[in-house]
């Protein structure tokens, strides 16, 4: 997978961030592969926000020397949404190419042959230089990475405690003391594994990763990719599986459990229930069908107490937390059902409300929803297929975040990235324009765990609900296994 974000250093209009050239279904990254067969292009790319481009071309051609040996192309028009054009695009094509051919060029070219990006070549050797896995041990326990190639990012969540209240400062059973998780990160030494050919050429070995740190990856064609590895001590809020005869049960003793109700009914718990049967897995599960139907999900402590959320962090909104993961064992058949959304758990309200759908054909879509002033308005796009009928792991990950942008001014913005048995599928931001002033002082731009607890945890209002289908519509969704976390 060619992934990098390219931006054309005059307009600087689109970026694009992945292009991935396949021959059936085995990914490709030399023009010696491609040659004499047919290749599937397809990439993912966005134009810049506040850029209007309502037509892009996508054109690969292959090359034998300084010769022309084929060409394909997909022209078609960006849908703006309310007058936006800075929409996830996910597009692909099919180009037949012949033997010898010893170089492939993908361009994104605006009418009138206006360049949108750089040129995206392949020739004869791998362009591959993306990290695959990562992974570090700290206390005798391993820690997996998140590998964002659309925005170039490694992140370990460190999950070293879980939480057994929901005070100010919660109460935190910890697997690894402070002391060795604070000697961990000034040696901090992770594994990273690379594509053949390919080198870390820059930040690898032992770093003091209390800050973010670069790290450099170059493919065997030369080409560089530059990473931020952040590190992010992390806190489990529930951990759980199912069980028909126990119930909720939970992976951490004494922690928090999740509890699922109906948004338009009493807080009666839903029970487990028989999973789909295919035999091999466990059958254990929670069950959800039928639309208009909304679920929320709440949380008890070990003494089937009701837990709320709302007191972590305090009443600062810079107390608040950053980073809210949500991670599923599922199973989805859509039945007739038109789709399914998995809203972000956070809001001040309905009007910002990130969400992550799955269609009825298993198309995926990110959405953004904000009626806030000086924040995005509602689009989505399609970005990816989701694999219906089977068992997946899923993540879910919805953080704030300040960033410096091309005009070096400090922005504010809502990030949210969807990951499918461990390979990163997307990532967008609902992007704030306000000062950095407010955001700090206001919770009109962080994560608002008095309102997390009310989407999540407290309130019976439908507008606030975890997921749900739309109207009139059957589907089965089961869950296994279900895990929240969070970092400050």
């Amino acid at each position: 997978m060619l992934i990098m974000t390219f931006a054309v250093s005059a307009d600087n209009e689109l970026a694009v961030y992945d292009v991935t050239y396949m021959v059936g279904d085995s990914e490709i990254h030399t023009a010696a592969e491609a040659a004499g067969n047919t290749v599937a292009v397809s990439s993912s790319f966005m134009p810049e926000k506040g850029i209007a481009v309502p037509n892009v071309i996508i054109i690969t051609a292959g090359y034998v020397g300084d010769r022309l040996a084929c060409v394909a192309y997909n022209p078609y028009t960006v849908s703006a949404q309310n007058n936006n054009y800075d929409i996830i695009q996910s597009k692909s094509y099919s180009l037949t190419v012949p033997g010898g051919v010893t170089s492939l060029n993908t361009l994104f070219w605006a009418p009138g042959m206006k360049p949108l990006s750089k040129s995206i070549k392949m020739s004869d050797y791998s362009t591959d230089n993306t990290i695959k896995s990562a992974f570090v041990e700290i206390g005798g326990t391993k820690f997996y990475a998140d590998i964002d190639n659309w925005y170039n990012t490694i992140d370990f969540d460190i999950n070293r405690a879980y939480a057994t209240d929901t005070n100010k400062t919660p109460t935190l059973v910890k697997s690894i003391d402070d002391d060795t998780y604070m000697a961990a990160l000034e040696t901090f030494a992770p594994s990273f594994s690379v594509a053949s050919g390919a080198a870390i050429t820059a930040g690898n070995g032992a770093q003091n990763y209390t800050e973010p740190y670069s790290l450099t990856v170059t493919a065997a064609s030369g080409d560089e990719r530059t990473y931020t590895v952040t590190v992010k001590d992390t806190v489990t809020i529930f951990d759980a599986s199912f069980d028909a005869a126990n119930g909720v049960v939970s992976a951490n003793a004494g922690g928090l459990k999740p509890v699922f109700v109906k948004a338009n009914a009493s807080s009666t718990p839903l029970t487990p229930s028989a999973g789909p049967a295919d035999g091999a897995v466990t059958p254990d599960t929670m069950y959800f069908n039928t639309a208009p139907e909304k679920f929320l999900l709440k949380a008890e402590n070990a003494n089937g107490a009701a837990a709320n959320l709302a007191s972590i962090g305090g009443t600062n909104p810079k107390t608040y937390p950053k980073k809210i993961i949500m991670e599923y064992r599922m199973y989805v058949n859509m039945g007739n059902a038109a789709g399914i959304d998995f809203v972000a758990p956070f809001n001040l309200s309905t009007k910002v409300k990130p969400s992550i759908a799955i269609r009825k054909d298993g198309a995926l879509y990110m959405n953004r929803h904000s009626t806030s002033v000086g924040a995005d308005t509602a689009r989505n796009n399609y970005i990816s297929t989701f694999p219906l009928s089977k068992w997946v792991d899923v993540k879910m990950i919805f953080w704030q975040e300040q960033e410096t942008d091309s005009q070096s001014v400090t922005v504010c913005n809502k990030k949210y990235a969807l990951y499918i048995d461990g390979k990163h599928i997307a990532t967008d931001k609902l992007k704030f324009d306000t000062s950095v002033e407010a955001w700090n002082n206001t919770s009109n731009g962080l994560f608002d765990t008095k309102n997390l607890a009310a989407i999540y945890m407290q309130t019976t209002d439908e507008s606030r609900y975890w997921f749900g289908a739309d109207s009139n519509t059957v589907y089965d969704l089961y869950i296994e296994n279900i895990k929240m976390s969070y970092s400050k």
